[in-house]
């Protein structure tokens, strides 16, 4: 976002190769983390929901470290592997990138080489960094409504499912633009449909992201009151 303010403040969008790449490294593999972070909080909810009295026992500060040390390893893993197999191939024709950011699937399009090696390995490791996870969202949530289902009590039903709903938002949000970006072939782009969709998971979702965790926060609904008695 700063570069992308910078090249709109001052009407200049040049960025040399390695800033690109650089570019495309980092947001590339950060989202492939918040990707397999985002299963990693549905499987807690789904513990904390389905299996309450053994949470604290199981979700202890090992486990905790796991989760984290596998939702970062593994998104660096795909994402360079994605970026690998993109900057390894020659780039020809225009050096314009119709896009306000270098993002892999649109930088890919610039390839000339053949690329009918590579492109599978980058659909292949997109599909599975996007299909695991939220597999693991899905069967989470599954088990959750499950259980919330089985509940006698109307209002521990309803405050199960409250602390579920800003993640399922969040997840919303991040995976239905992420999966409709990077799980279908590259002729089936549209650059100006490609750019709002982007808009969504580097712009939008990082802004609402700390409204929307925050909306259950006590500390937070306390702060926002005396700031509404004050004006």
């Amino acid at each position: 976002m700063p570069q992308m303010l910078a090249h709109q403040i001052t009407g200049n969008g040049v960025i040399s190769f390695t800033r690109c790449a650089a570019q495309m490294y980092a947001t590339t593999c950060l989202g492939c983390t918040e990707c397999v972070l985002l299963a990693a909080m549905a499987y807690d909810r789904c513990l904390a929901i389905c299996n309450p009295l053994a949470y604290t026992a199981v979700m202890n500060r090992k486990r905790q470290w796991q989760l984290i040390s596998v939702s970062w390893v593994a998104g660096f893993l795909i994402g360079s592997v994605n970026v690998t197999c993109t900057i390894s191939v020659l780039f020809c024709g225009s050096n314009h990138i119709n896009h306000f950011f270098c993002e892999q699937p649109v930088v890919f399009k610039y390839t000339c080489k053949e690329t009918r090696y590579t492109e599978p390995i980058i659909l292949i490791a997109s599909t599975l960094i996007l299909v695991g996870p939220f597999s693991v969202i899905l069967t989470s949530y599954g088990c959750i409504l499950y259980s919330v289902f089985q509940m006698p009590s109307r209002v521990g039903r309803r405050k199960a499912l409250s602390t579920c709903t800003s993640h399922l938002v969040v997840v919303t949000l991040f995976y239905s633009t992420l999966i409709f970006m990077y799980m279908r072939p590259s002729a089936d782009a549209v650059i100006d449909r490609d750019k709002q969709t982007a808009v969504l998971y580097i712009v939008v979702t990082p802004i609402l992201n700390p409204i929307i965790y925050s909306l259950r926060n006590k500390e937070i609904h306390r702060a926002v009151g005396k700031v509404l008695r004050r004006l």
